[in-house]
Formats: structure tokens, C-alpha cells, sequence
């Protein structure tokens, strides 16, 4: 390198690891829920869904929830995460 020349080198992109982000958007009140995890399984999703209605909806009758196709977003996560009871008043509210 000369000198009064700047020093070169290559950038190299190097991953630090992952996180996952839950989001709630109610459009109509200007609102977003978020909570991050470090994977996105089933469990997470239905724990997040479950923290979204008894800390923000519990008086709510119905809550219209509105997902994509992912693997993640089935009736099936709160059978495998909750009881078959406390499972079915999650999904029987969408």
C-alpha cells in the first residue's frame, strides 16, 4: 500500500444468528403488537396469539384473526401446546 493511499479490503457479510418477529396490527386503533423469539414454532405462535387475546381482548366475543398459509399458523399449534379445552376457546374465538 502507497502511502497517503486508503486501505482496501473486501466486505465479507458474516450472520450473528437469527430472531423472529410476532406482529398484531389493529388498523382501525393505530395499534401493533410485537414479541421476538429466538426460533418460529408452533408453540411460540400459539403462546403469542394466547398473550394477544387475555392481555388485549379478554372482553372481546370474537376476534377476527387474519394469517398466510405458514406451516406455523394451524389450529393444530394450540392442540400441541395447550390442552385439548384451553385450546379449543382459543380457536373457537377466530
Amino acid at each position: 500500500m502507497k502511502p497517503g493511499s486508503p486501505e482496501k479490503y473486501d466486505y465479507e457479510y458474516v450472520r450473528n444468528g437469527t430472531a423472529n418477529v410476532f406482529v398484531a396490527v389493529e388498523f382501525k386503533a393505530g395499534k401493533r403488537m410485537t414479541q421476538v423469539t429466538t426460533r418460529r414454532t408452533m408453540k411460540d405462535f400459539a403462546q403469542f396469539v394466547k398473550s394477544l387475546v387475555t392481555e388485549n381482548y379478554s372482553e372481546a366475543e370474537v376476534i377476527r384473526l387474519v394469517t398466510d398459509n405458514l406451516n406455523i399458523h394451524k389450529e393444530k399449534s394450540f392442540y400441541e401446546t395447550f390442552s385439548e379445552e384451553e385450546a379449543k376457546r382459543f380457536w373457537t374465538r377466530y
